[in-house]
């Protein structure tokens, strides 16, 4: 089943170059492949360090 976006058209032309340049031939096809991207990147950006805390500034101001 076929479904329609609306995109504005700045939009459409860079999903245009972006089909080209990753060698797809449709839209889908791209899509796809730029959200597989995401969630791949979502789920291990931080490397080997991903479990690491989060940052916590000092309470002390080392430049004082």
């Amino acid at each position: 089943m076929a479904t329609t976006i609306q995109v504005d058209r700045k939009t459409a032309e860079l999903l245009k170059k972006l089909k080209e340049e990753e060698g797809v031939e449709t839209y889908n096809e791209l899509i796809l492949r730029l959200v597989s991207g995401y969630k791949k990147l979502d789920t291990s950006k931080f490397g080997k360090y991903s479990n690491l805390p989060s940052f916590e500034r000092e309470k002390i101001d080392r430049l004082d």
